[in-house]
């Protein structure tokens, strides 16, 4: 798993024979995280020090380990497996998706007083950090690294992004109201200013479409995706047949624009319904690397900033805080592009994906203040060297492509976009 995330050439690990990662030391202790995980901790004793710190705390499901050799490969990988799937959680169906209603009917200042109630009585675990979580990261980083030392050389692997960029920016926005369609021209207005295309999620099935500025859009070069079904929450939690039809009925309202990718209505998901988004997409994008005062778990995530495949599927994580997180923590605008420059920061160092998701509507972005942070944003990363600005369906469609290819003889097989980097 961590030769293929890297595209490292097979010759090269079989010459290594490694059988564990060396400068990390794994202990397990008694603290429970869910069910069936307990809470670990990593000491860092290498000489690797890009990230800064040294030990992590993370869940891990102990019963699969090989507790002879704790920081074997096989061991890392399997716990990077259970945090890519989010298995170190209980993922609960929320009361509000089992109402006989559509949510959404209950005034929002009633939502917002239930929801803090309902926050309150969750467990806060700690883990996965905020805004960044390196847990992931660390692990593959040191993984390369014990390579380089074994061997003495430089580690060729297929570089993560095309055209010699050192991360890539994407940006999404979910219009789950009808106002959204009122600020369309307001964003795109920002948007053009920095030379961005942006993709737009739409609820088929919940309000007046307005086909006219979709097309609009579509036109301009930007792409069109679906956003759930009626926004009620409760897809996630129908039977197999049920969401498929949906999907369908879906994907059918906006065929005309062709939407490759899916964004599930408040980011709601779980292992059976991301299969199952798999048959009808290219690309999912409702797992955050890590998040908080969500209503799956108080904090949850993926805890990597790099696309991963459920099925034949892509994984897009949503990287960079959402506005609608940052706004209900009431910060000001500078606080809100502090948030977002630190966690940008660590992608561009770590040569991630910033994925960022604006709701245009007017509780969120589409307001004032909401465009001005917006802005803010654009320009600051409008001033970074050496980017690559993709629509989420290009980046999906990079990455599968970067899977199929390998390293051979110094040559790269299967894309003449990627190129060979050394670790």
């Amino acid at each position: 798993m961590m030769q293929n995330f890297w595209k490292i050439p097979g010759n090269i690990t079989k010459k290594a024979k490694l059988n564990k990662i060396e400068g990390l030391e794994l202990n397990i202790t008694n603290e429970k995280a869910s069910e069936n995980f307990s809470f670990a901790n990593i000491t860092i004793t290498g000489k690797h020090t890009k990230f800064n710190c040294n030990k992590l705390r993370l869940p891990v499901n102990k019963q699969p380990l090989d507790n002879n050799n704790l920081n074997s490969i096989e061991n890392y990988t399997q716990i990077i497996k259970n945090l890519l799937n989010e298995k170190y959680y209980l993922q609960k169906r929320p009361l509000f998706t089992k109402l006989p209603f559509n949510y959404t009917k209950i005034p929002v200042p009633i939502r917002l007083f239930l929801n803090k109630i309902l926050l309150k009585q969750k467990k806060d675990t700690k883990f996965p950090g905020w805004p960044i979580e390196k847990s992931v990261e660390l692990i593959r980083h040191h993984y390369i690294y014990t390579l380089k030392e074994k061997l003495k050389r430089n580690i060729p692997y297929i570089s993560f992004w095309p055209y010699n960029a050192d991360f890539a920016f994407s940006v999404s926005h979910d219009c789950d109201s009808n106002s959204s369609f009122k600020n369309i021209g307001k964003i795109r207005d920002i948007e053009r200013k920095y030379n961005i295309r942006s993709s737009w999620n739409f609820v088929p099935c919940k309000y007046k479409i307005d086909f006219k500025k979709v097309k609009a859009l579509k036109d301009e070069g930007c792409e069109i995706g679906l956003h759930g079904f009626n926004h009620s929450g409760k897809l996630p939690y129908l039977n197999k047949n049920k969401i498929s039809n949906q999907l369908k009925l879906g994907l059918n309202k906006l065929k005309r624009y062709n939407p490759k990718g899916f964004r599930s209505p408040l980011l709601l998901r779980n292992q059976k319904f991301l299969k199952a988004l798999s048959n009808h997409f290219e690309y999912d994008s409702s797992v955050p690397d890590t998040d908080i005062e969500h209503p799956l778990n108080y904090r949850n995530g993926c805890c990597t900033i790099f696309p991963f495949f459920t099925g034949k599927m892509v994984e897009l994580p949503l990287t960079l805080p959402q506005d609608v997180r940052l706004r209900r923590m009431n910060l000001n605008k500078q606080q809100t592009l502090s948030i977002w420059k630190e966690k940008l920061e660590f992608i561009r160092k770590n040569k991630g994906l910033a994925m960022l998701n604006i709701h245009p509507d007017n509780f969120a972005s589409g307001n004032e203040f909401g465009l001005d942070c917006y802005e803010m944003l654009l320009k600051h990363i409008s001033k970074i060297n050496k980017k690559w600005l993709a629509l989420p369906y290009e980046v999906a469609e990079w990455w599968k492509e970067r899977n199929t290819s390998y390293i051979s003889k110094g040559k790269i097989i299967g894309s003449k976009r990627a190129k060979i980097e050394y670790f």
